[in-house]
């Protein structure tokens, strides 16, 4: 029964390594993308909200902002309490965007990925590995059977 439960929770926590792996390089990606092809802009604030849920307080902007092409384009932003209490309504602030996906979108001058995902999820997988090979010790997996 418990080697059951160590077998499962190892199989579990593999997917979920791997899971938060694959997270974490489509954000690399992503910030590649920023990287070489993002074209810097000014938006504009267009609102802020402070939204409550129960004791938690979540800070929205929403910023409009203009591509090359001529087209609008309005985001909403959550950002920390400082930042929104810095930002003003009708506010110029620097936008950078990806053309190809001009939804894709960053406030500021300087952005950054949160890479947490990518390295938790190299945590985990090794933990789960660890416990496979916990329970299936290597040399019980490739002992040859006697002849």
């Amino acid at each position: 029964m418990r080697k059951t439960f160590l077998i499962i929770s190892a199989i579990l926590l593999i997917i979920f390594g791997i899971l938060f792996i694959i997270a974490g390089v489509a954000n690399e990606q992503k910030l590649s993308q920023f990287k070489n092809q993002g074209v810097a802009t000014q938006g504009i604030v267009t609102e802020k909200k402070a939204v409550h849920s129960g004791e938690t307080v979540q800070y929205q902007l929403e910023v409009s902002y203009m591509t090359k092409q001529g087209i609008e384009h309005s985001r909403i932003f959550y950002v920390d309490e400082d930042d929104f209490q810095h930002a003003e309504v009708m506010q110029n602030i620097p936008v950078i965007y990806v053309p190809e996906k001009p939804e894709w979108v960053v406030i500021g001058e300087n952005f950054s990925y949160d890479r947490r995902p990518f390295y938790l999820g190299i945590v985990i997988f090794l933990f789960g590995l660890l416990i496979l090979f916990l329970v299936f010790p290597p040399q019980r997996l490739f002992r040859s059977k006697g002849l």
